[in-house]
């Protein structure tokens, strides 16, 4: 996917997970309104414009 972007976004210049994972934030305390997708921790994602989402096909 040669189009695909992406931006660490956080409160807070650095953001780490509960074993240490460090990351950089590109976007500090900044709106989310110009993305079409964020995701976050657990699997947590939100489709914020309105664009059409994947769909998964179960097989039969």
């Amino acid at each position: 996917m040669p189009d695909l972007q992406w931006d660490v976004c956080s409160f807070t210049p650095e953001v780490k997970d509960d074993r240490g994972l460090r990351f950089s934030a590109d976007k500090i305390a900044q709106p989310l309104t110009d993305y079409n997708l964020v995701v976050g921790p657990k699997n947590y994602f939100r489709a914020l414009k309105s664009a059409p989402m994947p769909t998964s096909r179960k097989k039969r």
